[in-house]
């Protein structure tokens, strides 16, 4: 099959980040062959899967053709697009978009003013981290400030019962929550900026991996005792690269085993954002 050389950018798309996509003017025509490779439905300039393709990606250039012989198509009001060619279109889309690309996606809204899962994950994540921690905190704590002020209030005569278990009340709860607020504030900080650098170049090398994990881990590591100077700064990286490997081993095995690596994530989304183009056409 011969290929044409020349590309088109998609007049249906809207959005910024598929503005400046091309995709090879023999795509459509590769991609029917595929799918009805024993029909003569490749053969048909109007037949309904490659009408949809032409409205879809070729708009402009077949405008004027439609409109000189507009009895000849086929209607596509409730055209059903095969997985297959949604997922060639959107391979073919990955290949030719750039890091940064992908970047400024994952900080954009979908249609719905939905974010993206990526960066719902990394939220709900560190949520999770900040409630772990305040409480793993605050439990001990509160023990600890409860035996100081039996201790310390032995010999204080209060009036009534009630008025010593209210006071108590109050001091032990104010420390504890002031130290697992501390504490938490720092483990928090802390995750996540070791998720958002991994996750970032996760992003951008469309890929996880667990180099991700070890960079990212190294960096924060190097950061977190940079106050202790050069050597803590060494050690600091050294010992956060080691546990971001550890940990970036058990996280690509988890990310795997339930579909939800880099890619996958991506692929995913770019077939959603195609298929509301799509409907947003024939609507």
């Amino acid at each position: 099959m011969e290929t044409d050389t020349k590309t088109f950018k998609i007049p249906w798309c809207r959005t910024k980040y598929y503005e400046n996509c091309v995709f090879p003017y023999h795509l459509y025509q590769l991609c029917n062959n595929r799918v009805y490779p024993n029909t003569e439905c490749h053969n048909k300039r109007h037949s309904t899967f490659l009408a949809f393709v032409k409205s879809a990606m070729f708009s402009k250039l077949y405008a004027a053709e439609e409109v000189d012989k507009p009895d000849e198509t086929v209607p596509v009001n409730n055209v059903t697009i095969p997985t297959l060619v949604l997922e060639r279109i959107a391979r073919e889309y990955i290949e030719k978009e750039s890091g940064m690309d992908r970047i400024n996606m994952l900080f954009s809204k979908n249609h719905k003013g939905e974010e993206s899962e990526q960066l719902r994950m990394l939220k709900f994540t560190i949520i999770q981290i900040f409630c772990v921690s305040f409480f793993m905190k605050y439990v001990p704590e509160w023990k600890l400030a409860k035996d100081d002020f039996i201790r310390e209030n032995r010999a204080t005569v209060f009036r009534t019962r009630i008025q010593a278990m209210r006071l108590m009340q109050d001091q032990v709860s104010l420390r504890a929550c002031k130290a697992g607020a501390i504490f938490s504030v720092k483990v928090t900080s802390f995750s996540a900026f070791l998720l958002m650098i991994s996750q970032l170049i996760a992003v951008y090398r469309n890929k996880t991996s667990v180099i991700e994990y070890t960079v990212a881990a190294g960096i924060t590591g190097g950061l977190y005792r940079i106050n202790m100077g050069l050597k803590g700064l060494v050690s600091g990286t050294i010992i956060g690269a080691s546990l971001g490997s550890i940990a970036g081993c058990f996280a690509w095995v988890v990310f795997s085993a339930f579909n939800k690596t880099q890619d996958q994530l991506h692929l995913q989304e770019i077939i959603s954002k195609i298929e509301v183009e799509s409907f947003l056409m024939f609507s």
